[in-house]
């Protein structure tokens, strides 16, 4: 599988992260799907960026995922959403940790599909 990994900073989180869940149908259509959704915290030591987000999207058609990502809908949501600057990368998966293990203990460590292992609500990984 692979995947679409982008790190944004925006103005607003929950205005930004609106207009995505807004543009899930034209993301489906890219053959793109939110799989993580990730946003920046306040930790003591840590430069805290309240509006830094990071995403992970499977991209089942590559070429469909980077024509979303430089299309005219994606600029006109940039713009509404208040985006300050993004970078995103094309990814594949070649490891996962299993949550009790610090390490691999070689290949039965890794699932074929680490993602399908997430589990949304508890926010924990799990093993299927």
């Amino acid at each position: 599988m692979k995947y679409l990994h982008c790190q944004i900073r925006v103005g607003d989180f929950e205005e930004w992260k609106s207009v995505m869940e807004d543009d899930a149908l034209a993301q489906e259509e890219a053959g793109l799907r939110l799989v993580h959704l990730w946003r920046s915290i306040d930790a003591p030591g840590h430069a805290f960026h309240p509006g830094q987000a990071f995403f992970v999207m499977e991209a089942q058609d590559l070429e469909k995922a980077r024509a979303y990502f430089t299309s005219i809908s994606i600029t006109w949501a940039r713009k509404r959403a208040g985006v300050h600057e993004y970078e995103w990368h094309f990814i594949e998966e070649v490891a996962c940790l299993s949550p009790n293990k610090t390490g691999f203990d070689g290949p039965a460590q890794v699932p074929e599909n680490c993602l399908s292992g997430f589990a949304p609500s508890s926010n924990m990984w799990y093993i299927a």
